[in-house]
């Protein structure tokens, strides 16, 4: 963990780095935003990642971070430390679920047909146990028709794989929304 005399913003060099432009000033160089801004990688690791803050892959990811930030900066847009915070963060989550998702995979056991037996293999849902499900879940549509039916036509479209982006542009929502909607469907469906 770094000490707070090595990573605070607290120099005026680090503050106004091209943070707000005057009418005839020149734009700092990339190079320069990302030298004087430094420090925020520091700031941001500590906050948000402290058991990680001195680990080097989270330091590079948050110093691309930062370089996009600078690459991306429009000067007058407002500050850019703030613009570089948000990049930052972006790129530093990004990695964290990057990595979050690739320790999970490891942790699934490869299987093999060789180990399954001709039973196994063969055991799948009988053609009573296919029907019922199939009617339990029309009963359940059926239900959520009657209860909101525009919950029930996003339900039934996402079951058949379209996304959330695709059911939002059409039924004019946004992609949180139609997620909610999916949620209360699993919720009311637990109640039920």
């Amino acid at each position: 963990m770094f000490s707070e005399s090595e990573c605070p913003l607290a120099s005026e060099q680090s503050r106004g780095s091209g943070e707000h432009a005057s009418a005839g000033s020149v734009p700092p160089s990339t190079e320069e935003l990302i030298s004087r801004n430094k420090k925020l990688i520091y700031t941001i690791l500590n906050r948000h990642y402290p058991h990680k803050a001195e680990d080097e892959d989270y330091i590079q990811v948050a110093t691309i971070g930062l370089w996009k930030a600078a690459k991306g900066f429009e000067n007058g847009i407002g500050r850019f430390s703030t613009y570089a915070y948000a990049c930052i963060r972006r790129e530093l989550s990004a990695y964290d679920r990057l990595e979050n998702r690739s320790k999970r995979k490891k942790d699934v056991p490869d299987l093999s047909l060789d180990d399954m037996s001709m039973e196994q293999l063969v055991a799948g849902p009988s053609f009573e146990e296919r029907l019922l499900s199939r009617y339990r879940a029309e009963e359940i549509l059926r239900r959520i028709r009657k209860n909101n039916p525009r919950q029930a036509y996003v339900l039934t479209q996402r079951m058949r794989g379209r996304s959330s982006a695709e059911l939002a542009h059409e039924l004019h929502l946004s992609r949180q929304w139609i997620h909610q909607m999916c949620i209360r469907s699993r919720r009311w469906l637990a109640e039920e």
